[in-house]
């Protein structure tokens, strides 16, 4: 398979936002700029570019690895002294690297979606939120809708699909759930609790609150639970891992994440 036919499909499995980016900084470790293209052997995904994935991908013969991490979030002269060292592995080694970046949250086929696979749930609508920078709603999550009001133990309804060591925020209220908000990014202000219950919704998944939403959300009497972000990523990295192995059956895709 060849590097500009996967990138494009991730571009129409993601956003806009994700296809325009190839050529700035999406594909982060590149060896096809004279030579037009890149023949991928094996694709790894994973959570993290540590040594322990660069080792793994070495083992199976993956010369493209796909992940939210990135090396060059600053500037090339402000990495520090191990990220210098992963990317001179990977440039020896002749390892591609493909950065998911933040728009894999909310896409048709990220994080949200996965989420709400994993939960068995359909999503219904997105879940917006004003930007004041650019005075227009952007998606920052999925709403779903039970087929019947929840009624039992919201963290141990989730506990069936999520693992326990995963939560690590959670609030528990007596109503019945009838919709639910994932949101799976980092630092949830009380503002968005409040838009969450404006909408309509008994129930948030989050990637993390803040010390004011976690009181916004005991005063709003609605069910809450964080998960780490090691979690969301393990996730939605699984669900696209099984998506590009339907999409390409003679290729080899496989999830792998560091031990901790």
């Amino acid at each position: 398979m060849l590097l500009s036919r996967l990138f494009d499909r991730l571009g129409s499995l993601s956003s806009p936002e994700f296809s325009i980016s190839r050529e700035a900084s999406r594909i982060e470790i590149h060896f096809a700029k004279s030579t037009g293209d890149f023949l991928i052997k094996r694709v790894l995904l994973a959570p993290d570019l540590s040594f322990s994935t660069i080792l793994e991908a070495k083992q199976q013969n993956a010369n493209l690895i796909l992940t939210p991490d990135s090396l060059f979030t600053g500037e090339m002269k402000s990495l520090e002294y191990h990220q210098t060292e992963i990317w001179r592995i990977l440039l020896n080694q002749r390892i591609c690297c493909i950065h998911l970046g933040s728009e894999w949250y909310n896409s048709n086929n990220g994080y949200s979606i996965a989420l709400l696979n994993q939960l068995g749930l359909d999503p219904v609508d997105l879940f917006t939120v004003l930007d004041p920078a650019s005075n227009q709603q952007i998606p920052v999550g999925r709403v779903a809708s039970f087929k019947h009001p929840f009624q039992g133990n919201f963290v141990d309804f989730l506990k069936n699909y999520v693992p326990a060591a995963g939560i690590s925020f959670k609030q528990t209220a007596k109503d019945p759930i009838s919709q639910i908000a994932v949101v799976p990014i980092d630092q949830i202000s009380s503002t968005l609790i409040y838009q969450v219950v404006d909408f309509g919704c008994d129930a948030i998944i989050g990637g993390g609150f803040s010390p004011n939403a976690m009181q916004a959300v005991k005063a709003a009497g609605i069910c809450s639970c964080a998960l780490s972000q090691a979690t969301i990523f393990e996730i939605g990295l699984k669900y696209l891992t099984k998506l590009l192995s339907v999409e390409y059956p003679n290729d080899e895709f496989s999830y792998f994440s560091s031990p901790s």
